[in-house]
């Protein structure tokens, strides 16, 4: 996300609270942190914990919450590819 869309988007993105860090006391400054554009079906947990501003079906992600867009991401590829194998799998039994 550029610095110009971010400047943009200041109040709206500062408006989202903040996810709770119990390792880490200092806020960080809003000029700071580092926002991603991501679609909002990638990050459906941030999402529901209304963590991240939402507009035109994007969620605009701190980088402080990467960790969760990438377990998202680990989780549905999992759940993929365990349906694969089951699918296979009952298929090979069936024959």
């Amino acid at each position: 996300m550029s610095d110009t869309d971010k400047e943009t988007l200041r109040d709206k993105l500062e408006s989202v609270p903040p996810k709770y860090h119990k390792d880490r006391k200092e806020k960080k400054e809003f000029q700071d942190e580092t926002y991603f554009e991501v679609d909002f079906e990638r990050v459906t947990e941030l999402v529901g914990r209304r963590q991240v501003y939402i507009q035109g079906g994007k969620a605009y992600v701190p980088m402080r919450d990467q960790v969760d867009l990438v377990l998202d991401q680990f989780k549905e590829k999992l759940a993929h590819a365990l349906e694969v194998i089951v699918n296979g799998s009952a298929f090979f039994f069936i024959i």
